[in-house]
């Protein structure tokens, strides 16, 4: 499916918008614009301001939920194009950096940051799948708006079935990972994905 650039930049910037607001981040507003390049080219870009995480959310909640609402972005433009999920394209190059800071903020090693990253990649898909509704509906609303509010945004997630208040992540059975440091030590941690991202 072809899709404009207004409609992915609209369906990425829906896929943040709705995960933050799964994990009840308060959303302020939400836009897309289009600007002109030195090439004539348009170019559109989408931003999403989120208040501060919700006060009872535990430190490592706030960074993957976090890091999960980043990567919604661009799995929900991925799936509105019908690409191969996964795949690198310009929507995970652009969250790419702000992914690394959040990963890199709770592990430094990095075979323990490749588990994070994909047992966080795992939970985007399931919140993207389970709320492909709301996401289409928000970016059908940022397309015909380009700017929407905060309440606005709430409403049209609560009534295509997101839940606003805060919830846990999706939990997985935990696993055990060997990991081989630089210096040749081998490890292992475990981790229940979707909770431990330690």
């Amino acid at each position: 499916m072809s899709l404009s650039v207004q409609e992915r930049a609209a369906h990425h910037e829906a896929g943040h918008i709705v995960a933050y607001i799964y994990y009840g981040w308060p959303v302020k507003s939400a836009n897309i614009n289009q600007f002109e390049r030195e090439d004539h080219m348009g170019m559109v870009c989408g931003q999403t301001f989120t208040g501060d995480p919700p006060s009872q959310m535990a430190e490592a909640d706030v960074r993957r939920s976090s890091i999960v609402s980043i990567m919604c972005g661009p799995l929900a433009a991925q799936r509105a194009c019908g690409e191969l999920p996964g795949s690198i394209t310009m929507d995970f190059r652009e969250d790419a950096e702000a992914i690394l800071a959040q990963v890199s903020q709770i592990s430094t090693d990095y075979a323990t940051c490749q588990l994070i990253a994909r047992d966080a990649l795992r939970i985007a898909h399931q919140v993207v799948g389970e709320n492909w509704k709301a996401i289409t509906a928000v970016a059908a609303r940022l397309i015909a708006d380009k700017e929407v509010t905060g309440d606005v945004l709430q409403a049209i997630c609560k009534e295509h079935g997101v839940k606003v208040e805060p919830q846990a992540t999706p939990e997985g059975e935990p696993e055990e990972f060997e990991i081989r440091g630089k210096d040749g030590k081998v490890s292992t941690i475990t981790l229940r994905p979707g909770i431990d991202f330690k």
